[in-house]
């Protein structure tokens, strides 16, 4: 029998996650990382190397990404073999790195497994930017590994060159507008690795919303049906699963196709709103040919969109009610003392509804008539809810957020006090310029 199939080689987990249960889990990991197993069965040759990502929900709604890297190696007999890490941080440039350390020193034996039991052991730093310090043999052995946390601020991913490059600035821009409005997105490509690079770099550009529900970038053949699935999700389908993927019955999804750069499906999915789209695409236009680094810098591209949301939202906090926040913040240290054994009760019911906490008419109705649609779109999506929450909350994951909104209202409000020039204006450009400022500045107290 030839037909090819999977084999856990080497299973790695904490004593406290081990025995049959966990044993189960990780065999059910493997299809995630051959989820083209059917399309291997008839190639005649493999990549030396290909890296890619998924994504799963757990239980309790936690994310856990799991960091691939599908390698040769001479005593494999010809066929790849697949280091995975784990992890619920969504650390993508460390975990390359160490991706990268056991693709140079492969052994399972010998170097994987009492590197990745180093690598648990080591304290994780608090502080971004600061190193782990993996000693397989001890801190006076041979080989000591520093590893780099990211930067507080870094993007959730190293590169945006392949996105760009691939679907545009225009294409790109279309992915994030059907993200925000909770599309059912399904990204064809031929390599998983084209895939996986589309699908988190479009989700790490909706910051500082974050997407809530189904994510998996590379989805297996046997889990096709997913994409049926009456709810919200973001899904990665190969090339080579395209008449599998035909045979469901989908009812109206987003289709990306990477290695072709073609979008259907979005045509009644509202796009983002004139004129901060159009700043936003001048911005990135000039990032396109950089003196140095990469062609599309990660860190100045997540910067650009997330100029963009602050100015979309530069005046949310006019239409928040300040009881409510009140309300909220203390139920939620009530809840947090519960969690921590202190004494403290949820409230009944589970606090402040979202309808008393944020005006949503009125915060779509005092906007340009360009922003209205997209906005009124956000109402009940789960990102918009939950990052809404989080913002009343003045969660601390967020303080680098607010801080653009509060720069991007300052700015609105210096230009809407244009001076004697604006004054001299034409009638319809000072009605532009007054639906486009900032309406912020009876309430910056």
């Amino acid at each position: 029998d030839s037909t090819l199939r999977t084999q856990l080689l080497h299973h790695f987990a904490p004593e406290a996650g081990s025995g049959p249960g966990e044993e189960k889990r990780a065999q059910a990991y493997v299809q995630f990382c051959f989820p083209n197993l059917e399309e291997m069965q008839h190639a005649t040759a493999f990549p030396a190397s290909e890296s890619f990502t998924y994504t799963l929900t757990e239980d309790d709604g936690s994310r856990l990404f799991g960091f691939c890297r599908r390698i040769l190696h001479p005593g494999s007999g010809g066929l790849p073999v697949c280091l995975c890490v784990l992890s619920k941080r969504q650390w993508f440039s460390l975990f390359a790195h160490v991706l990268d350390i056991m693709q140079l020193n492969y052994d399972i034996d010998a170097f994987v497994a009492p590197f990745l039991k180093a690598a648990h052991a080591a304290p994780v730093p608090l502080l971004p930017g600061a190193t782990v310090v993996v000693a397989p043999w001890g801190p006076d052995g041979q080989q000591v590994f520093r590893l780099t946390t990211p930067e507080a601020q870094a993007p959730r991913v190293t590169s945006m060159d392949f996105l760009f490059e691939r679907l545009g600035i225009a294409g790109a821009l279309r992915l994030v507008a059907a993200l925000c409005h909770e599309s059912r997105v399904i990204i064809l490509a031929r390599q998983s690795s084209s895939i996986s690079q589309v699908a988190h770099a479009a989700s790490a550009l909706l910051a500082p919303f974050q997407w809530q529900h189904v994510f998996i970038p590379v989805l297996p053949a046997a889990m096709i049906d997913y994409v049926a699935a009456p709810m919200p999700f973001v899904v990665g389908v190969l090339e080579s699963h395209r008449e599998l993927l035909a045979s469901q019955p989908m009812d109206s999804c987003v289709f990306v196709d990477v290695d072709k750069g073609r979008f259907r499906g979005d045509d009644t999915v509202p796009q983002l709103p004139r004129p901060y789209r159009d700043a936003l695409y001048r911005r990135l236009e000039a990032l396109k040919h950089p003196r140095n680094g990469p062609r599309w810098d990660a860190r100045s591209v997540s910067t650009a969109f997330s100029d963009f949301f602050a100015e979309l939202l530069h005046d949310y906090r006019e239409h928040l009610n300040p009881n409510a926040v009140m309300s909220l913040r203390a139920s939620h240290a009530e809840a947090e003392r519960a969690r921590r054994g202190e004494g403290g009760r949820p409230p009944p019911g589970g606090g402040v509804s979202l309808d008393a906490l944020f005006d949503h008419a009125a915060f779509v109705s005092s906007q340009p008539s360009s922003c209205r649609a997209f906005l009124e779109a956000l109402r009940g999506a789960q990102l918009w809810e939950v990052w809404l929450v989080d913002a009343a909350l003045d969660s601390e994951y967020l303080q680098p957020f607010q801080t653009r909104v509060l720069e991007a209202s300052a700015r609105l409000a210096e230009a809407s006090l244009g001076g004697s020039e604006a004054s001299r204006a034409s009638p319809s450009t000072r009605a532009r310029d007054t639906l486009t400022s900032l309406k912020f500045m009876a309430a910056s107290h």
